[in-house]
């Protein structure tokens, strides 16, 4: 298992993970990448922060769903 940076770890925190991530599925990559899906009702969020702090979120809605 790879080590979870200090600058990945503050930006976890940044982005609302401060209580840890405890039910979410952590995937980690060949890169150093975290990795974290949360699943909802209309669709899923992954969250992706790299060695160095930075991070994107990519947001996928399920087809069909109203406003």
């Amino acid at each position: 298992m790879a080590l979870i940076t200090e600058a990945q770890a503050v930006s976890m925190m940044t982005v609302g993970f401060d209580r840890g991530v405890a039910g979410y599925p952590i995937l980690f990559s060949n890169s150093g990448r975290v990795t974290i899906v949360e699943e909802g009702d209309f669709g899923i969020n992954v969250w992706e922060f790299e060695p160095d702090g930075s991070s994107s979120l990519r947001r996928y809605r399920r087809s069909g769903i109203d406003d």
